[in-house]
């Protein structure tokens, strides 16, 4: 590759996402995957008399036995799947709902230093969002797709595109009782779906070629929900949640592009001390489905 071909910044551009464009990828591993699977027998590579009445055994150093070794195989099952990384925009907020519906989407990418590949009803089978205190948004998502095809398209999106900073994030936690968490003292947020799709696999027409090691379907299952919340402890001991505390809620609101919303109960927290700045984790499940 010549000098004057690397592009600094993104490995490329998802040109679509169902009807979301130009998304700048800082990651991007979507590709087809799919194994040899070999018959392997029980003669290794320097058995011998395997055909006597006293068994296997080795053949002499440097005797050649002329074993057949892995010569029988088929390929496996067929799936495009893999990670996309890239941070939070206006333009790309709406990745979140097809992430919270489960929804069928192609995706076009296209590689800055040339040539792409389509992926054709895709669903994301995770998304985690993730911020730190004076950093930016941060998403990765799994996507699964049901078959992909190489392209020959080429890209180039100079358009100027305003990133999502703490800043602009306010969280509000509700903890279910007469007690809160002051979202000032976030150093840290993370939320995470989970939507477990598994690929559904039948035998066929041997006739038809289309659903042969390919899935006939992507089933979503039982959407999952959680995340963490690091908070900065003064004066409390980090005990920010009562062994009493019921259902609560959770709220990201993003200043003009978006929010995010879950009922939500929390786990036990077990502070601890150090030398230097306490900062307490808090993990929470989500309850039922996310808020629309």
């Amino acid at each position: 590759m010549a000098y004057g071909d690397v592009k600094p910044g993104y490995i490329g551009i998802v040109k679509t996402l169902g009807d979301i464009e130009n998304i700048r990828c800082t990651s991007f591993s979507v590709a087809p995957k799919q194994n040899f699977l070999f018959y392997n027998h029980v003669v290794g590579l320097r058995d011998g008399n395997y055909s006597e009445d006293n068994g296997k055994g080795p053949i002499d150093e440097g005797g050649d036995s002329g074993n057949i070794q892995r010569r029988i195989c088929r390929p496996g099952t067929f799936i495009a799947s893999g990670g996309m990384g890239f941070s939070l925009s206006k333009e790309n907020f709406d990745v979140y709902q097809y992430a919270k519906g489960a929804d069928s989407f192609d995706l076009d990418f296209v590689y800055y230093c040339g040539g792409g590949r389509t992926f054709n009803d895709c669903r994301i089978n995770t998304y985690e969002l993730s911020i730190a205190a004076g950093g930016e948004v941060e998403i990765n998502t799994e996507i699964s797709g049901m078959s992909v095809e190489d392209t020959s398209t080429s890209v180039n999106v100079t358009a100027a595109e305003k990133l999502v900073t703490w800043d602009n994030v306010k969280v509000t936690i509700d903890t279910g009782v007469a007690f809160t968490i002051d979202s000032n003292m976030l150093s840290l947020f993370n939320f995470r779906i989970n939507n477990n799709i598994n690929p559904i696999y039948v035998s066929g027409d041997p006739e038809d070629t289309e659903y042969q090691l390919t899935p006939v379907a992507l089933r979503v299952g039982m959407q999952e929900v959680s995340g963490t919340i690091s908070i900065y402890s003064f004066g409390d001991g980090g005990n920010y949640i009562p062994i009493d505390a019921g259902l609560g809620h959770i709220t990201v609101e993003i200043s003009d592009v978006g929010t995010i919303s879950t009922p939500a109960i929390f786990e036990v927290v077990n502070p601890q001390g150090s030398v230097g700045p306490v900062i307490t984790t808090v993990a929470f499940v989500g309850v039922d489905k996310l808020d629309d």
